[in-house]
């Protein structure tokens, strides 16, 4: 019995020092990160960039301020977003966007696409396409849906299997939903043609098979 407790005590400690310890890494890692942030206008175009540089790529977030794009924001990452070194950057972006701007205002994010670099590993897009390929309406051996356009299918999909759910936890940190709301440019490649190919395997997807990895995505915040 008290060796029962003992060892209860040790895990939930072991877990304290663990949660700890991740909240100090990632403290540290957005201060360091906001130090890097920099901020750039464009008074001809009527935008402001802010802009954090890592050390293979260049992520940024865009404020518009013209009456077509006004309540827009556009995120670019010409990286795979990984969540794991991607979101304290993404937090800081968002932190800097929102204290220079009306929350309220802001009701459209531009994403980009998926994987805006097909030949490399790709955390989002295989979330993507594991979820498709489970999918009864997915038809893996034509690569299209079985009962509504690719667009519209891959946009249901992102939105029902949660695949971004590390974003969607920051923008709920500011009291802001977010959904996607319009897909367009699907890109459907053989599962053998994909950097990510045997992990496709290890979660029953044969190389002929056509999955979807890429799209183009715009994402509604409502507050």
């Amino acid at each position: 019995m008290l060796f029962r407790e003992n060892k209860t005590f040790i895990i939930i400690l072991i877990l304290c020092v663990f949660l700890l310890y991740s909240f100090l890494f990632f403290s540290c890692a957005a201060e360091e990160i906001k130090d890097e942030l920099k901020v750039s206008i464009d008074l001809l175009l009527n935008e402001k960039r802010f802009i954090v540089q890592t050390e293979s790529c260049t992520v940024s977030l865009t404020l518009f301020d013209t009456d077509i794009n006004r309540g827009i924001i556009k995120y670019r990452n010409p990286c795979n977003f990984d969540p794991q070194r991607d979101i304290p950057i993404f937090k800081v972006l968002l932190t800097a966007v929102l204290d220079d701007n009306r929350t309220d205002s802001l009701r459209t994010l531009s994403w980009g696409r998926l994987t805006p670099a097909l030949n490399k590993h790709s955390i989002l897009g295989r979330r993507l396409a594991v979820a498709a390929s489970k999918s009864e309406m997915w038809d893996k051996q034509v690569g299209k849906s079985h009962e509504m356009g690719e667009n519209n299918f891959v946009r249901d999909l992102l939105n029902r299997e949660n695949i971004f759910k590390e974003v969607k936890d920051i923008f709920r940190k500011f009291d802001i939903e977010m959904q996607v709301v319009n897909v367009e440019k699907v890109l459907v490649y053989n599962a053998e043609e994909l950097p990510d190919f045997d992990f496709f395997q290890r979660h029953e997807i044969e190389k002929h098979d056509q999955i979807p990895i890429d799209c183009q995505i715009w994402i509604g915040l409502k507050h």
